[in-house]
């Protein structure tokens, strides 16, 4: 995507924090106010894709993908796991330190290091209950309710990049579907 400056010239769209971040990330406290959060990796493993991640990467089950988890923290409370996947084809590079240490936000991440821009999400919505590992890095009880977002992220020409499975502990953070 191209963006015109008058005066200026024209520049390729990116992903900056201050513009976009809120786009994607939908999670507001249940006043509404809305706040950056922590991320720590907790999991990440090369995999081969089962069949509800092939059928939203528009793979063949089997393809290899690289797996990886986030505990969210807000106001320094763990409050989302997000589980995700994406093709190794694509990321064939991706390692665990990158991940760990990158500056910025992960689709910032995917552009710089990989070229490629998310321009869309489609986030599915029901209910889901804590397991054992939701239990541990989230601090709730097992069985309590939660959200669970399933997302699809996609680059130009609806080609799919992400599959991600969210789980949202609700006590006192809701998902928006209104952007700032």
């Amino acid at each position: 995507i191209l963006i015109r400056h008058q005066g200026r010239g024209t520049f390729v769209a990116t992903h900056r924090l201050e513009d976009h971040f809120f786009r994607f990330f939908r999670v507001v406290r249940q006043d509404g106010h809305r706040d950056y959060p922590t991320v720590r990796l907790v999991k990440f493993r090369r995999a081969k894709a089962d069949k509800a991640e092939a059928a939203a990467l528009g793979l063949s089950v089997g393809d290899a993908v690289f797996r990886f988890s986030n505990a969210l923290s807000l106001e320094k409370t763990p409050v989302m796991i997000d589980d995700i996947t994406v093709p190794a084809d694509r990321f064939p590079t991706l390692t665990e330190a990158q991940l760990r240490e990158r500056p910025n936000t992960l689709y910032n991440f995917y552009q710089d290091e990989f070229g490629i821009n998310i321009i869309r999400t489609e986030e599915r919505l029901r209910a889901t209950l804590a397991d054992k590992e939701d239990s541990e890095l989230i601090g709730v009880s097992e069985g309590c309710a939660l959200l669970l977002a399933l997302r699809g992220a996609y680059s130009y020409h609806d080609e799919r990049i992400e599959y991600r499975v969210s789980k949202l502990n609700t006590s006192h953070h809701e998902f928006t579907l209104s952007q700032p």
